[in-house]
């Protein structure tokens, strides 16, 4: 497999590249539901069950977003899920990665979340979509901390570090 990675940054007069045949960064917000609370978040949506609301992206619209992208000339550099809630809560997240990497419309697939959703089989699920880099959000180092962040009890000792060290230990390299 090629490796996806960013092109190397070289210098360009923006009147000689403007306008784009192909968008360079495409963001996709498959939820805005968030399954904490963070005080200092601008970007969080209402906290609560995803299944429960219709602000969740249909994986059809998904699918149709990820087609209008491969009709493009070329790949976007990066294709990133994130947004206004939290990735993971979206229950096919995982699947609409394998999308995107099976049509091979970025050069590299992004995901931005707080982590704490991941557990061993969900990590693998995420390595087999072909996800390239997860960027993580750690609301705080230790419980009680976070509780006063986030609004909730989370386990950041043990099973959240558990979980990223799994993915981690993992990942594959490209």
């Amino acid at each position: 497999m090629a490796k996806r990675g960013l092109p190397p940054q070289t210098k360009h007069a923006m009147r000689d590249v403007v306008p784009l045949d192909t968008p360079y960064t495409v963001l996709i917000s498959p939820t805005d539901y968030c399954n904490i609370n963070c005080n200092f978040c601008a970007y969080h949506g209402p906290v609560g069950n995803p299944d429960e609301y219709d602000k969740v992206m249909t994986y059809d619209m998904f699918q149709e977003i990820i087609d209008q992208l491969a009709a493009f000339p070329h790949k976007i550099s990066r294709l990133t899920f994130s947004g206004f809630g939290e990735p993971t809560m979206h229950p096919l997240l995982p699947e609409m990665m394998a999308y995107a990497n099976q049509k091979q419309v970025a050069r590299q697939i992004m995901l931005v979340t707080n982590g704490l959703l991941f557990s061993p089989e969900y990590n693998q699920r995420l390595i087999d979509a072909g996800v390239d880099y997860i960027r993580i959000s750690v609301p705080a180092i230790d419980n009680e901390k976070a509780l006063e962040i986030t609004g909730h009890t989370i386990d950041v000792a043990e099973a959240y570090r558990a979980n990223i060290r799994h993915l981690f230990e993992h990942k594959k390299i490209i």
